[in-house]
């Protein structure tokens, strides 16, 4: 077990009850200093609450992907895989490049200046690829579709009969896999993120004993505590939006 790097979705609500001056309550205890009032649920339903925020917004918790979809005729509902956050724009596998194309054209251009310019000019091809995509996205031969995250639906909205091929390529946000990356469970946001969460649950649990006064002159002020979390948790989500996301795209199924 990592105790400063957790390796698992269990191992970080014990390092988060930790830091908060108690103990494991998923693995073998080690002796904390004080009793968290605080349920295995609650402490679960805060990790759930925290990766599915870093799954949908931190640039580390999703990656890009290409998903083939093979089209059938007659049908426009596809279920995708759980883990597909969003749909960003498809690509065309039925493509050809001819020699009237602007494929053909740039590429017999760049053999041709190979050896008076001495190498591709990769900027301009960029830039020009950019360019074309857009103009295509916009003007283009295209269909319509929707995707929702909740039920995992991509709905074609235009009739297959206009299309060339069978087989379109789908570019997507994909969750990243904790299974096959659990260093993911180290990342610093998410980390921070969940022990504000399981600290404001601790204290809306405590808020029942509000300024009770406690054996040797102690009085529990547990709505400050929330207070002191809420607004770290206001504070992180803000650093996520401006620091921790990928600028937001124009066109998002």
């Amino acid at each position: 077990m990592g105790m400063e790097h957790p390796q698992t979705m269990f191992e970080l609500g014990d390092w988060c009850l930790r830091k908060l001056g108690g103990d494991n309550i998923f693995q073998r205890p080690v002796g904390g200093i004080q009793y968290i009032n605080i349920t295995k649920q609650q402490v679960i339903d805060r990790l759930k609450e925290a990766v599915f925020r870093f799954n949908n917004e931190h640039f580390n918790g999703y990656r890009e992907v290409g998903l083939i979809l093979n089209l059938e005729q007659g049908k426009s509902l596809y279920e995708l895989p759980h883990e597909i956050t969003s749909v960003l724009y498809y690509l065309k596998l039925n493509d050809k490049s001819t020699m009237f194309s602007f494929d053909y054209q740039m590429r017999q251009s760049m053999g041709m200046n190979w050896g008076k310019l001495g190498g591709f000019d990769l900027v301009t091809v960029e830039l020009a690829y950019e360019w074309l995509k857009m103009v295509d996205m916009m003007v283009g031969k295209k269909f319509n579709y929707t995707f929702n995250q909740l039920t995992h639906e991509f709905n074609l909205l235009t009739p297959i009969d206009s299309f060339d091929g069978a087989s379109i390529a789908l570019v997507c946000y994909m969750q990243e896999d904790t299974e096959k990356y659990p260093d993911v469970w180290g990342d610093v946001w998410l980390r921070e993120y969940s022990f504000q969460l399981i600290k404001q649950q601790y204290a809306q649990n405590l808020k029942k004993f509000d300024n009770v006064n406690l054996p040797g002159g102690i009085t529990l002020t547990a709505g400050q505590m929330w207070q002191e979390a809420t607004d770290k948790i206001k504070e992180l989500e803000e650093q996520l939006e401006t620091k921790y996301s990928f600028p937001p795209m124009f066109f998002v199924g």
